[in-house]
C-alpha cells in the first residue's frame, strides 16, 4: 500500500487552542453553574492508564498488563484577571486560588470540564468533552508583566466522558 499523507478534503488539523475549560462555581447567583476559565492556553489533558500485572505462564516471560482504570491531569496556562476597583480575582481565578495554599480536604478540590471548542462553527467534537474533580496546583509563570499561572488539576477518581459537548459557539 502506498502511503498518502494528504488529508481528506473535508478534514482539517486539530488546534491546541480549540479547547475550553469550565469550573464549577458553587457560589454563582442565583444558581451554581459552570463558568468558563478565560484566557487559557497550552491546554493539555492527559489520560494515564492504571495497570495491573496480568502476566501468566502463557506470556512466556513477556510483560502483560491490563488497564484497570484511568487517572487524569489537566494542565494549562492562564492569565489571572482582577476586578479593577478591588484587585480581587474574578470568579474563575478566585475558585482556583481558593483551592491551594491553606486549603485542606474538600476545600482543595474543584470540579472542571474540558472540551473541544472549534475556532469556527458551533459544533464541538461530540466525543471530546470530559468532566472530573481534582486537586489544584498553581505556579507563577515568569512571562513578562502579566500575572500568568501554570495550573495543573490532578484528578481524584476517573474523568467522565460527557454525552453532550457543552460548546455552543464563540462570542
Amino acid at each position: 500500500m502506498v502511503y498518502d499523507s494528504a488529508l481528506p478534503a473535508t478534514a482539517t488539523y486539530g488546534r491546541r487552542y480549540e479547547h475550553l475549560i469550565d469550573i464549577w462555581d458553587e457560589g454563582a447567583d442565583p444558581d451554581p453553574a459552570f463558568i468558563t476559565i478565560r484566557r487559557c492556553d497550552q491546554v493539555v489533558p492527559t489520560m494515564t492508564p492504571v495497570l495491573d500485572n496480568a502476566q501468566t505462564n502463557d506470556d512466556l516471560g513477556a510483560a502483560n498488563a491490563d488497564v484497570s482504570a484511568w487517572s487524569w491531569t489537566l494542565a494549562f496556562r492562564t492569565i489571572a484577571a482582577r476586578i479593577l476597583a478591588t484587585r480581587v480575582l474574578v470568579a474563575e481565578y478566585g475558585i482556583l486560588n481558593a483551592a491551594v495554599g491553606d486549603a485542606i480536604g474538600t476545600a482543595a478540590v474543584v470540579r472542571v470540564r474540558w472540551y473541544n471548542a472549534p475556532a469556527t462553527g458551533i459544533v464541538g467534537d461530540p466525543e471530546g468533552a470530559w468532566e472530573g474533580v481534582g486537586t489544584v496546583a498553581i505556579a507563577p509563570v515568569d512571562d513578562g508583566s502579566l500575572e500568568r499561572w501554570a495550573v495543573t488539576i490532578t484528578g481524584q477518581g476517573p474523568a467522565t466522558r460527557l454525552t453532550v459537548n457543552p460548546f455552543i459557539g464563540r462570542a
